[in-house]
């Protein structure tokens, strides 16, 4: 799978940074760079392996730290923890946006 240079997965839990998520997004996507929020950008078929290949075809992981996002990833099936571990298994550079 050949890797856009310019593309990024934003990684977020809703409960907390739903609205940041939709405007880093906006704000990415308007500068040119070839963003994935899940909002936007999935409208039907298999979530959990679209969300994966997502991961997979972008060079860069943007996880959207705000108060409460790590809070349930102690649980194993948690979407933020999974895409955590699976952008540190493939190697992504991880640009984190931390947020108070």
């Amino acid at each position: 799978m050949t890797l856009s240079s310019n593309s990024v997965f934003i990684n977020y839990r809703r409960s907390v940074s739903a609205y940041l998520a939709q405007l880093v997004w906006r704000e990415l996507t308007d500068a040119g760079i070839d963003a994935f929020y899940d909002i936007e950008s999935i409208h039907a078929g298999q979530f959990d392996q679209i969300i994966l290949n997502q991961i997979a075809a972008r060079p860069y992981f943007m996880p959207i730290l705000s108060p409460g996002t790590l809070e349930r990833c102690q649980d194993p099936g948690d979407w933020v923890l999974r895409e955590m571990q699976e952008a540190l298994r493939l190697k992504r550079v991880i640009v984190p946006l931390v947020t108070e």
